[in-house]
């Protein structure tokens, strides 16, 4: 029944999509107009927002402008589902016995990991989920196949075979995905989570054993597994390969696309909306605004212009009635692109302005440098409560700096020696006992790039075969 409702979903958005744009702006304001009607009505905090707002007469300009913490602090208020209580889902959410279940039977829950200052918590109905489903069932991507293939495809000993390299010790957007994905999709392509934390020996290990057709992760993971596969550890003839969550550079993309031999491309999301754009095969990314309305604006909230980096972007998640995202405030930067792609999707194009964490290549116990992933490294901070904001930097081969901000001052001395031992933990872990030795100390503002940007987990350092600086 539920594979059923995805691809009725699948079809009507491919009938729409087909139409033309008039046909796909017009659903996307009807739908607009129903959340807005949605939220005013249910959620006392949106009903005072839009006290002046006509919910049958606006444009979206008119609509204020949303963030994580005014949402954060207003959650009760905020939210259509009065199941959804701040004190409930914070407090199941620290339990990682939770992860891959449903909250109250009907929500899956996800947060993010609280670099910033405070964790956001963001919940999708079961409805709302395979909605978002069927959007992706349409992003699989059609290959050619011999005779046969097509119902061999569908045998047990056969059947494709998906990894994703992820975090997986949180409630995090990336490893729902992969247990929450519809049974039809996960008897068609068998899947595999790696747990992004792990040795970089245990995660080829186990993606040898499982030898999987698709690839997906964090482009500095994927990046080490190229090394492996390229030094002849590694073993595997893949299809393609997807990115996310970290930006991925001209540089990563070459060395993903040539150790592997396929095409690499790169997804842009986020927790609170999952998906927001996708690259086709001319490498341009797509915004799938007929989910995710997003719009590149100034500081003073007027749009951004093509060829022209967005102060932030917002985004209004189309599907999301529980809990209503409008126009909230992304944080991010974009591009937006005014020539149409040679692709021919009428979906409209973006460059995205991502993250940059550094991989630190350390000294091992031989001298041979070993490299630590920025997912990894970062959680070993993140997932401490007390903690605003920080940055990890590899200042040599053996030494590492914690820089933080404490939410007390009182805590620091606690927070510093629980940031020692996850990094010993760590150490002991990847074969680098007493290898690294980690320094800590607090600040009142994290430094950051002349572009304004803030590099979480930074190295000093050039990478191996480069001149170090």
């Amino acid at each position: 029944m539920r594979a059923m409702k995805i691809l009725k979903k699948a079809k009507e958005i491919r009938q729409i999509r087909a139409a033309g744009p008039s046909a796909i702006e017009a659903d996307r304001m009807g739908r607009l107009r129903r959340v807005v009607a949605h939220a005013k009505e249910h959620s006392t905090f949106y009903r005072d927002l839009y006290r002046d707002i006509d919910p049958g007469s606006f444009e979206l300009a008119d609509l204020p402008t949303t963030n994580k913490r005014t949402l954060m602090e207003h959650f009760d208020e905020t939210v259509t589902d009065k199941r959804l209580k701040k004190g409930e889902v914070s407090e199941w959410a620290e339990e990682t016995s939770q992860i891959g279940r449903f909250f109250k039977e009907d929500f899956i829950l996800s947060n993010t990991s609280g670099t910033t200052g405070f964790k956001g918590y963001f919940a999708y109905t079961r409805e709302e989920w395979d909605e978002v489903m069927a959007y992706m069932s349409l992003q699989v991507r059609r290959r050619s196949a011999r005779p046969g293939e097509v119902l061999l495809a569908l045998l047990p000993g056969v059947r494709s075979r998906a990894a994703s390299v992820v975090a997986s010790g949180g409630h995090y957007i990336d490893i729902l995905v992969a247990v929450h994905y519809p049974s039809i999709m996960k008897y068609i392509v068998r899947t595999e989570v790696i747990n992004v934390t792990d040795p970089i020996g245990r995660m080829v290990e186990r993606l040898n054993t499982f030898r999987p057709n698709f690839l997906s992760g964090y482009p500095t993971a994927i990046e080490a597994l190229a090394r492996e596969q390229l030094a002849g550890r590694l073993h595997l003839d893949l299809s393609d390969v997807n990115l996310f969550s970290e930006l991925l550079t001209p540089e990563c993309r070459a060395a993903i696309e040539g150790a592997f031999g396929c095409e690499a491309f790169s997804v842009y999301g986020a927790t609170e909306s999952f998906i927001i754009a996708k690259e086709c095969h001319h490498k341009k990314m797509h915004v799938w605004s007929d989910l995710v309305i997003l719009e590149p604006v100034e500081a003073d909230g007027t749009p951004t212009p093509p060829g022209r980096p967005s102060h932030k972007v917002l985004i209004t998640c189309l599907p999301k009635m529980a809990q209503p995202l409008i126009r909230y405030d992304l944080a991010d930067s974009v591009i937006p692109v005014a020539d149409p792609c040679p692709c021919g999707s009428l979906l409209p194009v973006i460059d995205v302005i991502g993250r940059s964490d550094d991989i630190f290549w350390v000294s091992g116990p031989d001298g041979t440098l070993v490299p630590l992933l920025p997912i990894a490294i970062g959680v070993q901070v993140a997932d401490l409560k007390g903690i605003e904001q920080f940055q990890v930097r590899l200042e040599a081969r053996d030494r590492m700096k914690v820089l933080f901000i404490p939410s007390a001052p009182g805590e620091a001395e606690a927070l510093g020696r629980a940031i020692q031992h996850n990094f010993e933990d760590f150490f002991d872990e990847h074969g680098l006992k007493g290898c690294v030795t980690v320094d800590w100390e607090t600040v009142e503002e994290i430094p950051r790039t002349a572009g304004g940007k803030l590099r979480r987990i930074y190295s000093l350092l050039g990478p191996p075969g480069r001149e170090e600086s």
